[in-house]
């Protein structure tokens, strides 16, 4: 067996996270872009940064849940055509649900340690305000695997919504409402001091989008509370089960 290459993370770039907000996308900063422009303009700006040559790229691996309406496979362009690189450069999107993006990273990784790329562009791009998990008739659950006895230890109706699932887990692992609370009071509180002392900054790419009407330049994560309190946590009411310890507070909700 040949010995593996060595991988090197050379740079990396995001844009901003928005919040996904399918009833009221007018809300989300990002309803007047694609994923996948957003992607280009993040691999354009990693190419300035670095030596690299457009074709020398090897490969281009994308991860996207849901490769529908967002994604450049119904309606929109390949972020690589949008990017300006050569059509010489190859390119794959890879769908593997909540981890789609670190297979995309993990793939470009085995071609480099096995020689079939020198470099690789790997990331992801999700849109949940244009492309929703709930109330999307395209994502409707197979009833059979619901009701079957069959299939009813597979617990499908908790496996089909992360909410239910992140009970279970909780649960299951004994996770208490308390240390949830806390840990998501401290996230915030670390979030907001890396932007505000500039941590954060070199990894984000500042984005020039339309709001109402208005053009505004996004350059921090809209999902980062720098008020928020333990207090105002415990005061929600839990989300997805009755006296459950899930809530918009202590998840990705």
């Amino acid at each position: 067996m040949a010995e593996l290459k060595e991988a090197y993370v050379v740079d990396f770039l995001r844009v901003p996270f928005s919040r996904s907000r399918p009833s009221q996308p007018e809300r989300d900063v990002y309803n007047s872009i694609r994923m996948d422009q957003a992607l280009s303009m993040l691999i354009r700006s990693l190419l300035q940064k670095t030596t690299f040559k457009p074709e020398e790229i090897g490969d281009v691996v994308t991860g996207c849940a849901f490769q529908t309406g967002e994604n450049w496979l119904y309606g929109g362009r390949h972020p690589v055509l949008l990017a300006g690189l050569p059509v010489t450069v190859p390119a794959m999107g890879m769908d593997r649900a909540c981890a789609s993006s670190m297979n995309a990273a993990a793939e470009g990784a085995m071609e480099i340690m096995t020689g079939n790329s020198d470099v690789v562009l790997a990331g992801g791009m999700e849109h949940l305000t244009h492309v929703p998990m709930n109330n999307n008739p395209a994502l409707a659950p197979n009833t059979r695997l619901l009701t079957r006895p069959e299939y009813m230890r597979y617990q499908m109706c908790t496996g089909y919504s992360m909410g239910l699932t992140a009970e279970k887990l909780a649960q299951e692992e004994g996770f208490t409402r308390a240390e949830m609370d806390r840990y998501s009071v401290g996230s915030h509180i670390k979030a907001s001091k890396s932007l505000d002392d500039g941590w954060f900054r070199g990894e984000l790419l500042p984005m020039k989008v339309e709001v109402s009407g208005e053009e505004k330049i996004i350059d921090a994560d809209q999902s980062i509370r720098k008020d928020t309190t333990l207090e105002q946590l415990e005061r929600l009411e839990p989300s997805f089960e009755t006296g459950g310890l899930i809530t918009e507070g202590n998840s990705s909700r």
